[in-house]
């Protein structure tokens, strides 16, 4: 087990939401990362204790948006997906 091979993932593929909170892109409905050049994020882990409670989450223009981060927020927003194959990393299901 000593010689598995490694793929070093960005965090945008594993966002882990305790760590930073994303911000929202009203306009591509997706959250982002934080910082320019703001890329979107393609797994989000609410990674919060309390997965319920209300976060306040700002957009691209520094507006506070107080959301959810749950599935219930994804659905509400429209920025629900279909899953994408990504080369290297099997069919999407």
């Amino acid at each position: 087990m000593d010689r598995l091979a490694l793929n070093r993932l960005p965090a945008k593929v594993n966002w882990l939401c305790h760590l930073a909170l994303p911000l929202w892109n009203a306009k591509a409905k997706a959250l982002t990362e934080p910082a320019l050049p703001f890329e979107p994020l393609l797994i989000v882990h609410n990674t919060f204790d309390e997965k319920q409670r209300e976060r306040s989450l700002m957009d691209l223009s520094g507006q506070p948006r107080r959301a959810q981060l749950t599935r219930t927020f994804y659905s509400v927003t429209g920025s629900l997906r279909k899953p994408i194959a990504h080369r290297g990393f099997g069919r999407a299901t």
